[in-house]
């Protein structure tokens, strides 16, 4: 029996030790998730013309990256924290005429196929940093 114990205890100990050794990181603010990815945030706009989405990046559950053409991207925030834009599979817009607005809503779809609406609370044009 002693040395089940002693087997027990040396796993909780390392256990232990490896749990401390292990730290959270800081969240990056939205400054340095979009300087990592090579834009820098320019000035907020209240529709996006012409909108066709082409393609959309995942930031975090409040921010998505959408690219309407080959060099116009916006970032668009929503009001609430949209826990399916994590693991989206398909995102869409509504829209009542050919224009983006804040009266809109990003509709995200996941693995669970019932979409949830988040409600966008801006829109900036996005700025390529010349270093990337």
């Amino acid at each position: 029996m002693c040395t089940r114990a002693k087997i027990l205890w040396f796993m909780a100990m390392v256990l232990l030790v490896g749990a401390c050794g292990t730290t959270q990181s800081e969240p990056q603010s939205l400054d340095q998730i979009l300087a990592d990815k090579g834009y820098s945030m320019g000035p907020s706009i209240e529709r996006i013309q012409q909108f066709r989405v082409n393609g959309w990046n995942y930031l975090d559950r409040e921010h998505v990256i959408v690219t309407v053409d080959a060099s116009r991207r916006y970032l668009v925030s929503l009001r609430v924290s949209c826990n399916s834009l994590f693991g989206a599979e398909v995102i869409a817009f509504t829209n009542t005429v050919n224009y983006l607005t804040t009266f809109d809503q990003l509709l995200v779809q996941d693995n669970t196929r019932i979409p949830e609406r988040c409600p966008i609370e801006s829109m900036n044009e996005l700025i390529r940093n010349e270093s990337s």
